[in-house]
This record gives structure tokens, C-alpha cells and sequence, in this order.
């Protein structure tokens, strides 16, 4: 990443990784969510949703990544942790 930018939603990040291109993840609690970015900064996407099915969290609290490309979400709400696939491209 070369440059940093205000992303407007993203108020309560408490875990950012980066995965095996190089791509940044970032755990964003308030919205249930992980927001990626490209080496540039612009967002990829998102994923996740508030709830208690796979995929879905609940005040997420924490985020790692294998150098797999696995990604470990500490979802604290469904006293769980996920485990993801990542793939960018």
C-alpha cells in the first residue's frame, strides 16, 4: 500500500492482516464485516453479515491469515472462530 485514505463506515476496526498477494483485510466490528484493498488501497470488497451462520459474524474481534491464504476471524458474539479461504483473483 503507497498511500492511505479516510474509508468512510469503517469506525470500529480492531484486526487487520494481509494475505498472500499482498492484498490488506481489515475486521471492521460495528458492520460484521472484513473489508479488503488492493496493494493500492482501493477496496476489493467485503464480506460478512451480522448473524450466526457460516460466513456471518457478530462483533468480530480479531483476524489473522495463514501464509496459505487461510483467514482465521475471531468471531467473540458467536463465541467462534471462522476459517476462510481467501482468493483475490
Amino acid at each position: 500500500m503507497t498511500s492511505w485514505q479516510v474509508v468512510a463506515g469503517v469506525i470500529e476496526t480492531n484486526g487487520i492482516t494481509v494475505g498472500p498477494d499482498g492484498e490488506v483485510f481489515v475486521n471492521v466490528n460495528n458492520r460484521h464485516r472484513v473489508v479488503a484493498y488492493n496493494t493500492e488501497g482501493e477496496p476489493l470488497g467485503e464480506f460478512g453479515a451480522q448473524g450466526s451462520e457460516p460466513g456471518q459474524f457478530l462483533y468480530p474481534q480479531g483476524i489473522a491469515m495463514s501464509n496459505a491464504g487461510l483467514m482465521y476471524i475471531a468471531d467473540s458474539g458467536n463465541n467462534r472462530i471462522q476459517a476462510i479461504q481467501v482468493r483475490t483473483h
